[in-house]
Parts: structure tokens; sequence; C-alpha cells
């Protein structure tokens, strides 16, 4: 048995997500992630768009390319997993760009691996670490 061909995975208007996605609104920090460290300098804080286990998508002003590794954290409502606050940290890559007329792009990135993390009232109080680009 010959596998599927690219053309009969590829019809156009045919979904070929392999996990469901939700559309959110979620306070989000990302920020590169080199082989050997991540800069705490480069963190932008952005809005989860979309999400799914497989991948998350966000807009930002500039500076993503595709294959870029990355690494980011996604505020859950207070509720979702309980009373205490949660967050998801991410590990993935740049996977699409896509330019936007008002300006900036937006980026569709892969979640590769993932864990809950909870989050500290000082840093709840603070605002920190999701201050949002408007």
């Amino acid at each position: 048995m010959s596998p599927p061909t690219q053309e009969r995975n590829s019809l156009p208007g045919r979904e070929q997500r392999r996990f469901r996605r939700f559309a959110v609104n979620l306070p989000c920090k990302v920020k590169p992630r080199s082989r050997r460290k991540v800069s705490a300098e480069s963190e932008l804080g952005v809005c989860a768009q979309d999400i799914s286990r497989g991948g998350f998508y966000f807009t930002a002003p500039v500076g993503w390319e595709i294959g870029a590794t990355l690494e980011c954290t996604i505020q859950l409502p207070v509720g979702v997993l309980g009373t205490q606050a949660v967050a998801i940290r991410c590990r993935g890559k740049v996977a699409r760009i896509i330019p936007l007329e008002k300006g900036g792009i937006g980026v569709g990135a892969t979640i590769d691996s993932f864990r809950f993390v909870r989050l500290s009232d000082k840093m709840l109080q603070e605002g920190a670490p999701f201050a949002v680009v408007p």
C-alpha cells in the first residue's frame, strides 16, 4: 500500500489540523530560544488568539522567522484548573508567518512540549509577566 500523496492531503478547504483548536484571547509571553539559553530581554507580551494541543497563533510587531524555536507561557483564566492561577509553559517552533494589513505579523507556532505551572500571587498583583502589547 502506498503512502498518501501530498495532493490528497492538500485538498482546498479541507481542515488538516490534528487537534481541535479553540478561539481564545489569553495573555501570553513569548521569547526566542537558542540551544544555549533564553534571553529575558527579548520577551514579548502578546495574546494567544487560537490554541490547540499542537500549536497556537499570536500577532507580533515583527522579528520572527519560520523555523525559529521559542518558549512561551500562556496564562489560563483563574478557575479553569481549580482555584489557583495557572499557566501553560510551552516550547515549540514558528511554523507560519502571515503579514497583516494593519502592520505586524501573525505567527503560527507548534507546541512540541508543555507543562502546567502555578503563578504566584506576586506575579498576578504586578501583572507580570503578562503585560500585553496593544
